[in-house]
């Protein structure tokens, strides 16, 4: 069974709106198309394969498998209009939920600012993360690409669950919970301005992991403003 349909499954035994396609031209750009549209306050969109993946920057990007990746959209709907911290609390989501899930396992996953996991200098996963004013409401659009039973074509070094894990679909289900609720979580903060001391602690930790001590952050400000030996730069700015 292709990682995406389970997913979809997850999703309608919890009771969530989920769409899956064994095709699409990419995810966000559907959801982005027919989210405003439903009473819905979350949705997901999966599919096997996208025929106009994309990355930051409109980086297009080819999946050969079949349903061996995570290619998702999980929709939020908001009554507040995002802030810039909002991008590193759904890097970080995402790294807590993995590694919540496989403690052991992936205890070597990094967080690469600004929207990418890896496994040593292997990438893992990729985040997109897009939004849409709608009148007082906001649309959030957490374009996720996991690499679970394979990777995708690209143009660096990749990694998946399947080559770290004996198989990645056995608990599943309990990866989904986790990230739900992890993203969520970063939801509620939504319109929180600055990073509390917790966030930019779990931050630093998600970023140092697995790198060199002469390559390691030294903080995280309350904005999102990341240093090293080499200096400070704005997350927003990566």
């Amino acid at each position: 069974m292709s990682i995406n349909y389970l997913t979809h499954q997850w999703a309608t035994q919890k009771g969530l709106a989920s769409s899956f396609f064994p095709e699409i031209t990419s995810t966000n750009d559907v959801a982005k198309a027919e989210f405003s549209n439903t009473q819905d306050s979350f949705k997901l969109y999966l599919a096997d394969h996208q025929t106009h993946g994309r990355g930051r920057y409109q980086r297009s990007w080819q999946n050969l498998s079949q349903g061996e990746i995570l290619l998702s959209t999980w929709c939020f709907r908001s009554q507040n209009a995002p802030q810039p911290i909002l991008t590193p609390l759904i890097g970080l989501a995402l790294y807590k939920s993995l590694q919540a899930w496989q403690p052991l396992t992936l205890k070597d996953l990094r967080l690469k600012a600004p929207n990418d996991l890896y496994i040593e200098n292997k990438k893992l996963s990729g985040l997109l993360i897009e939004v849409a004013q709608m009148g007082s409401q906001a649309n959030i659009f957490i374009g996720l690409g996991l690499n679970a039973l394979g990777s995708p074509q690209i143009d660096q070094a990749t990694v998946s669950l399947n080559q770290l894990i004996t198989d990645p679909r056995k608990d599943w289900n309990l990866f989904c919970d986790l990230l739900l609720q992890e993203l969520q979580n970063s939801i509620q903060n939504v319109s929180e301005k600055s990073l509390t001391s917790q966030q930019q602690n779990e931050l630093l930790k998600a970023l140092n992991s697995g790198l060199p001590k002469d390559q390691q952050f030294l903080s995280v400000s309350p904005y999102c403003d990341l240093t090293n030996q080499q200096g400070t730069i704005s997350w927003l700015d990566l």
